[in-house]
């Protein structure tokens, strides 16, 4: 099978960093040996110059950035920068002015990378903060070639800038991650107010099972101030640490979010792991992936289930049935090995993963997808 090409590139440059091989490396560097490849691994062509303009005009007095990547209608252009390695850090006044110059400029989005570190902001007008427009994070290194593929294709893609899905949809995560930030806010204040307070239910809480486990009876005060020696970072970016930034599925999947069997080979040895819809959902087993699964389809057709059964009968079982019995009808011993994919329909357990992934298959095809291309299914 025919490796995605972001994907091949993300393990190309996984595989350079960790040789080292871009210790020394420059703005130039960066565009040639990692920029433009990925461009062109998500779809642009770089000759395109309607599509891809160089040296793009982002402000009066020639204030420019290095790429400006123009949707269908030309009005929109989604700005992209390379900056210096550590810039990104060291010189947040340049983050802060070219958003601010995007916000005039009616730019929807804004992408500052140094190669390694890909920041996403949403420019929504001038005068804005940084953190108030910063969708995103990405980190090639940190984050995996899993989820950075996945990032880079739902907002870079080039079908998806050019018929406007990609800014859509960051709008919209903008929104998801802003209330992810007031909750953090929220949990700051109320954990500062139990452990400023010493609340005597949490306190009492924390004795009680300590006891349980057989450690030594302690007082409020000892409980109270090993409390109070755990803090909720202050800083807005730790808010990533507490609510896992993801996506949300989209309406349908273009070609370039397809998930490919090669885009889950970075997970942890053994995870389970279903991924539609440019999500990837973690399992803790095969039965719980395909679970997750048929649930999802289930979801998106409530009929599905009902269409799918009649097709998945064995000579003395069913592996979906509307019962545990319809399950196992000959077979009350085996009852027990059956589990709830939705109410009123269930799933045969005492299966092998071979036997799993052609229930899979069925139940794709059933939804009118592909597994293997709009639908990942990722067993140990």
């Amino acid at each position: 099978m025919t490796k995605d090409p972001l994907r091949h590139l993300m393990e190309t440059i996984r595989r350079n960093l960790s040789q080292g091989l871009y210790r020394d490396r420059d703005a130039a560097v960066v565009r040639e040996a990692i920029v433009l490849p990925i461009l062109q691994s998500l779809g642009w062509d770089l000759a395109d110059l309607s599509a891809v303009r160089r040296s793009y005009s982002a402000g009066p007095e020639g204030q420019g950035v290095d790429y400006g990547l123009l949707a269908s209608d030309r009005s929109q252009p989604v700005l992209l920068d390379v900056v210096e390695p550590g810039a990104l850090e060291d010189e947040p006044r340049h983050a802060a002015g070219l958003i601010d110059r995007a916000a005039k400029l009616g730019s929807p989005l804004v992408v500052l990378t140094d190669g390694l570190q890909w920041r996403f902001y949403v420019p929504e007008r001038a005068g804005q903060s940084e953190q108030d427009v910063l969708l995103c994070d990405l980190d090639l290194w940190k984050a995996g070639a899993l989820e950075a593929c996945t990032l880079l294709s739902r907002y870079l893609a080039f079908r998806r800038v050019w018929d406007m899905q990609a800014i859509s949809d960051a709008r919209q995560d903008l929104e998801l991650v802003r209330q992810r930030r007031t909750a953090l806010e929220y949990l700051r204040a109320a954990w500062s107010a139990l452990v400023e307070e010493r609340d005597s239910l949490l306190v009492d809480l924390i004795r009680e099972k300590i006891q349980q486990l057989g450690g030594p009876a302690l007082d409020p005060e000892q409980v109270g101030d090993f409390l109070a020696s755990f803090k909720i970072p202050n800083s807005d970016r730790a808010a990533a640490s507490y609510f896992k930034f993801q996506p949300k599925p989209a309406a349908s999947i273009p070609a370039a979010e397809r998930p490919r069997p090669s885009q889950l080979s970075d997970l942890p040895a053994g995870q389970a792991s279903v991924s539609i819809g440019g999500r990837v959902i973690r399992a803790k087993n095969a039965t719980q992936a395909l679970l997750v699964l048929l649930r999802e389809l289930a979801g998106r057709d409530a009929s599905l289930l009902g269409r799918l059964a009649p097709a998945l009968k064995g000579k003395v079982r069913s592996y979906i049935a509307a019962s545990p019995q319809g399950v196992h009808p000959t077979r009350p011993d085996l009852r027990h090995y059956v589990a709830e994919i939705v109410p009123g329909w269930f799933l045969d357990t005492d299966i092998s993963n071979s036997r799993k992934q052609r229930i899979a298959e069925e139940a794709c095809r059933a939804a009118g997808l592909r597994l293997g291309r709009d639908v990942m299914l990722e067993i140990p």
